[in-house]
């Protein structure tokens, strides 16, 4: 073999494997020291039954399936933290599965009028008392928590054991705001 093609086989073996290296290592990098730790934090927080992460291009996309909590608010607040902690400055939306039946459903659509309607006013003590004069009427045997805090509303309602968590961001910006 001539002495250029050496050198040209001998560059392009060397690009491959310093290629397949750096992939194995960011390949290492997000299973062991983002995923798998993050999973494990998430799944120590009271209230969690499992965890999927998964990775797509823009974000993370973090679901969890949750048992009945006392707290709406500190739960969400508490895998929001952990996510933050361990996802850095990357983007990630945090979903939770709640266990919902029909009659929750119906309930929170008949609800979410009035949710954007105080978001649409900044009225929130309106729709405290209009939550509890709305449940209170159509479904005596509900129980429901209402928080809010700068960035989120947090309505939480339960009956036996079904339970439905709603977490509606206060502000929205262009984007469609899924519930």
């Amino acid at each position: 073999m001539k002495q250029p093609v050496k050198k040209i086989l001998a560059g392009a073996a060397a690009l491959v494997i310093t290629c397949a290296f750096l992939f194995s290592g960011l390949g290492f990098y997000n299973n062991y020291i983002v995923k798998k730790p993050l999973v494990q934090a998430l799944n120590n927080i009271d209230g969690v039954q499992e965890v999927k992460l998964d990775k797509t291009e823009e974000d993370y996309r973090i679901i969890v399936a949750s048992k009945q909590v006392e707290n709406l608010q500190s739960f969400y607040m508490q895998l929001d933290e952990a996510a933050a902690e361990y996802l850095d400055r990357r983007e990630y939306k945090l979903q939770l599965i709640d266990c919902r039946d029909q009659h929750l459903n119906d309930l929170y659509s008949q609800l979410q009028p009035s949710i954007y309607e105080a978001l649409a006013k900044d009225n929130y003590t309106w729709l405290q008392a209009e939550i509890g004069k709305q449940i209170k009427g159509s479904s005596p045997d509900t129980g429901y928590q209402f928080y809010i805090d700068e960035n989120r509303i947090y309505l939480q309602m339960i009956q036996g054991d079904k339970s439905l968590y709603a977490v509606i961001p206060r502000k929205v910006s262009g984007e469609v705001v899924k519930i």
